[in-house]
């Protein structure tokens, strides 16, 4: 029976096995392990190399020698562990003691140093053994893999940049394929805009790795992210524009080559296979450049249908990608016609796939029930304004098995589907909305209270005139608008929430966010203006007024989210079908 493998989770190398019975340390059983070993494996480890010149004092064949149960020497461990300058001090060692170390040495997992090396990321350590034995890049370890390709798995981007320009004319044709595709689904964008520059061959964009998948294939499962800038975080939208810069640099440069054949059926395939369709993928992560590009070059993908006959239009409908259907929506006289495609299996309409509710990952595109509903609505209408009048009218087919020998069949318009559909949405918009806007209401009233009573009892108006009117101003403002924020709230909670009502309950609710916000600052003003003209020690109402604004400070801090969010709900959707560039700009 094998004994049981012990792994040093940190860098996932196997450690010598210690029989139980009789502590001896064994590489298996029947073979018994040195005591150094164990030493110089900790040296390698932690990258002393005094401990370790200190054992081969001792044993001058130590770093020759496989020192662990997986056939480890000295150098592999020590690439494993990135310890760089230990390996440096190890390789300098052997030269100046005429020692030779085998580079090519695998370990009893087919594994080479510099593999290790390139896995664990550490770049000086391959470059110093490359240097030294330049056919080691070539040398694949045991899973079969070649050390860039490995790299790439890790997603090593400066590793994968290092060895590109060394080994990439050693790969084959399919390994440069798998290196390309594998780059792209790292996000390695930088290495793979200059696998594509090497490799001048067009056919590089059409062809497949081992899942029939393309370059392009995998860029189009790229989900598109918009970059906001936030303070100090700057840094991370610059990095995240440049990468889409690349991509989108990539895809275009991919595709021209796809189309610089001119052959219709070639394109085809390559749209076609494997399904979903490479067109259809895109749309649905949102990958709405990729789907632009890809058009703007070929304009008969418009008119391009997936395995259940959608078109992209119906498509961009049913995933919610509202920038792709802006793109669409120019071409007016095209858009008809598209539109005009109703579904043969069940009869669903453009407008039916605008009424289904949509999977949670798309619904989550808005925050809270009640501005997914509201969404959800604007959708409705959008497709419903751009559709024949019958079609809103038009009803499906779905038949449903209620025994074995009996099918029921149902229909229902746009309009009923919609309902049904979104009634479970409806209320929990519902209460999400009355849950926000009564607590809101508590809080609003409080502050109202608070006011009312403090106009009846200012502070002397004799001790300082100009604050005394400043205290009168700001609670008067700050009884107003609690007072206007509890009618807003009011409104919200007395609200009938038919499915149009949630269009306007986000700005209700935005307007009484803010009348709140003001209110509450107004009553800090209040609060410290009083305390300026009752003590006279200005050292005493500073330290007041500080604590009184950061309690200030504090709200905004944990309500800023929903009033952003409630925002962007609001004045966002606004725009949401909103003219985009030209599709066709030259």
């Amino acid at each position: 029976m094998a004994p049981p493998e012990q792994i040093d989770l940190e860098v996932g190398i196997p450690l010598p096995y210690v029989n139980p019975s009789s502590g001896v340390l064994m590489h298996d059983v029947g073979q018994l392990f040195e005591e150094y070993h164990l030493r110089l494996q900790k040296a390698c480890l932690r990258g002393d190399w005094k401990a370790a010149e200190k054992i081969h004092e001792n044993h001058p064949n130590c770093f020759q020698e496989k020192i662990s149960r997986n056939g480890d020497t000295a150098l592999h461990i020590a690439a494993a562990a990135g310890r760089d300058v230990f390996v440096k001090q190890l390789l300098t060692h052997a030269h100046l003691h005429g020692q030779k170390l085998d580079l090519e040495l695998p370990n009893n997992e087919g594994n080479t140093a510099l593999y290790l090396a390139a896995a664990s990321g550490k770049v000086n350590i391959v470059h110093q053994m490359r240097r030294l034995k330049p056919n080691l890049l070539n040398i694949p370890g045991g899973s079969g893999m070649k050390p860039i390709q490995i790299a790439v798995l890790q997603g090593h981007d400066k590793m994968v940049e290092h060895l590109l320009d060394h080994c990439f004319h050693d790969l084959s044709r399919n390994e440069q394929t798998d290196l390309l595709i594998a780059t792209l689904e790292k996000d390695i964008y930088d290495v793979a805009w200059k696998i594509i520059q090497k490799d001048k061959d067009d056919e590089i964009a059409t062809r497949r790795n081992g899942n029939s998948l393309t370059p392009l294939h995998v860029l189009a499962r790229k989900t598109h992210i918009e970059s906001r800038s936030y303070l100090k975080y700057d840094w991370i939208p610059l990095r995240k524009q440049h990468q889409d810069h690349l991509k989108n640099e990539l895809v275009e440069n991919l595709w021209r080559r796809v189309i610089s054949s001119r052959n219709h059926q070639k394109i085809s395939e390559l749209l076609s296979f494997p399904q979903p369709e490479l067109l259809f993928v895109a749309i649905r992560m949102g990958n709405y450049e990729f789907v632009t590009t890809l058009i703007r070059h070929y304009p008969d993908l418009i008119w391009e249908k997936d395995h259940q006959r959608r078109t992209i239009f119906h498509a961009a409908v049913e995933y919610r990608q509202e920038k792709i259907f802006s793109h669409i929506f120019q071409l007016e006289g095209i858009r008809h016609l598209l539109t005009a495609y109703t579904n043969p299996f069940n009869r669903n309409n453009i407008l039916h796939l605008a009424a289904t509710l949509p999977e949670p990952e798309i619904l989550g595109k808005a925050s809270g029930a009640a501005l997914q509903m509201q969404r959800e609505l604007l959708w409705f209408q959008a497709v419903e304004s751009i559709v024949p009048r019958q079609y809103a009218h038009s009803e499906n087919s779905t038949l449903t098995q209620i025994s074995d020998t009996e099918v029921m069949e149902s229909t229902e318009t746009p309009r009923e589907m919609f309902n049904r559909e979104h009634e479970q949405l409806r209320k929990d918009g519902e209460n999400w909305m009355r849950k926000t806007s009564a607590s809101c209401m508590v809080v609003a009233a409080l502050v109202a209270t608070i006011v009312f009573q403090a106009i009846f009892q200012p502070p002397n108006k004799q001790s300082n005139e100009k604050l005394f009117w400043v205290f009168v101003i700001s609670d008067a403002f700050s009884l107003l608008s609690s007072t206007a924020s509890i009618l807003t709230f009011l409104s919200i909670l007395t609200s009938t929430y038919a499915e149009e009502d949630f269009l306007v309950s986000s700005l209700k609710l935005m307007v009484g966010l803010v009348l709140l916000l003001f209110s509450i600052l107004a009553i800090l003003l209040v609060f410290t203006v009083s305390i300026i003209i009752l003590l006279p020690y200005k050292s005493v109402w500073i330290i007041v007024a500080v604590f009184a604004w950061f309690t200030g400070v504090i709200y905004l801090r944990l309500h800023f989210p929903l009033l952003v969010v409630v925002y962007r709900s609001t004045f966002g959707t606004k725009y949401l079908f909103r003219h985009q560039h030209e599709l066709f700009r030259d």
